[in-house]
């Protein structure tokens, strides 16, 4: 079974649903920590900058438009 598009992740996840918010930190955290490393060039400075990042979505979660681009937004948060 394909894995859900970002738009029905987000609209789990403004329902409080971890799991969907799960599936969408292990879909960019990778491509965040590399965009991120490629400025600060130090790895923990960057993996923390990752989380806070995502914690940023989770308590934001609500004022998610799920009709526009998921990464666009993450990789503008960051």
């Amino acid at each position: 079974m394909p894995a859900p598009d970002d738009k029905i992740l987000i609209q789990y996840m403004k329902l409080g649903s971890a799991k969907a918010f799960e599936q969408l930190f292990l879909r960019y955290q990778k491509k965040i920590f590399h965009f991120i490393m490629r400025f600060l060039h130090r790895k923990e400075e960057s993996e923390n900058l990752v989380q806070s990042v995502f914690m940023e979505v989770w308590e934001h979660r609500l004022n998610l438009d799920e009709e526009k681009s998921f990464s666009g937004y993450l990789f503008t948060a960051t």
